[in-house]
C-alpha cells in the first residue's frame, strides 16, 4: 500500500466516525509531506465515491453519507479561501448542480474558481429548468457550469441546450460530473461546448472563452 492507499484509508476512517478535527489533520499532514498530491482530487472524491458505494451497499448510513459530505464542504472552503483582491474577469459566469441534491462537486469547483479571482454567481441545487433559464438570461451569463451526479441528469442537458437556442440566447456551457469522467465523448452528446475533470479544466476554459465572448 503506497502512501495515497493510506491517506485514503486513513480520511475515509475520520469522515465514517465524523471526527472532523483529525480529517483536518490528514489534510495538513498530505500537504506537509505530499506536494505533489492534489488532496482534493487524489483523495477526498476517491474516499467520498467509496462512502457513496458503501452506501449503495448497504454498509455505510445515509448519515455517514450526508455528514461526511457537509465535512468535505466545509474543507473545501479551507483549501480555496476566496482570494477578493485577485477578482478580475468581466464575463458573467454561473455554476448550478443541475437536477441532483448533492452539492459538493459543484461546491469544489466553486470554490476553487473564487479562489484563482473568478467573480461566479452560484445558483446552488434543486432548481428547476424554468428557473435556471430564468436566471441566466436575466443574469446574462455567458459561461454556466454544470454538474451532474447522475447519467439522466447528464443527458437532459441536451434539452436544456436546445432550449436556450429556440430563445436565441448564446452561451457555453461546460459541464463536469461522475457521468462524463465515465464516458469521455458524452459531453458532445448532450451539446455541451467542453467538459472539466478538476477545476483547473474550468479556469482553463473560462479563460479561453472570455476572449471569444
Amino acid at each position: 500500500m503506497d502512501n495515497i492507499d493510506i491517506y485514503r484509508a486513513e480520511f475515509k476512517k475520520a469522515l465514517l466516525e465524523l471526527n472532523r478535527l483529525e480529517v483536518t489533520h490528514i489534510l495538513e499532514k498530505v500537504n506537509k509531506y505530499q506536494v505533489e498530491v492534489d488532496f482534493v482530487e487524489d483523495i477526498m472524491v476517491p474516499v467520498l465515491e467509496e462512502i457513496g458505494d458503501g452506501w449503495e451497499a448497504g454498509t455505510i448510513a445515509l448519515s455517514q453519507v450526508y455528514i461526511s459530505g457537509r465535512i468535505c464542504e466545509d474543507l473545501v472552503e479551507k483549501i480555496f479561501p476566496v482570494n477578493l483582491d485577485k477578482e478580475n474577469h468581466s464575463t458573467s459566469i454561473a455554476i448550478v448542480t443541475y437536477d441532483d441534491y448533492h452539492p459538493l462537486g459543484k461546491k469544489i469547483v466553486y470554490s476553487a474558481l473564487r479562489a484563482s479571482g473568478v467573480n461566479i454567481l452560484d445558483y446552488g441545487f434543486g432548481i428547476t429548468d424554468a428557473e435556471l433559464i430564468e436566471n441566466v438570461i436575466r443574469d446574462e451569463i455567458k459561461i454556466l457550469l454544470i454538474s451532474v451526479l447522475m447519467l439522466p441528469a447528464a443527458l437532459r442537458i441536451k434539452e436544456l441546450k436546445e432550449t436556450f437556442e429556440k430563445k436565441g440566447y448564446s452561451l457555453k456551457i461546460l459541464v463536469g460530473g461522475a457521468p462524463f469522467r465515465f464516458d469521455a465523448e458524452l459531453w458532445k452528446e448532450v451539446g455541451a461546448d467542453a467538459m472539466g475533470r478538476t477545476p483547473l479544466d474550468a479556469l482553463r476554459w473560462i479563460k479561453k472563452w472570455e476572449g471569444d465572448l
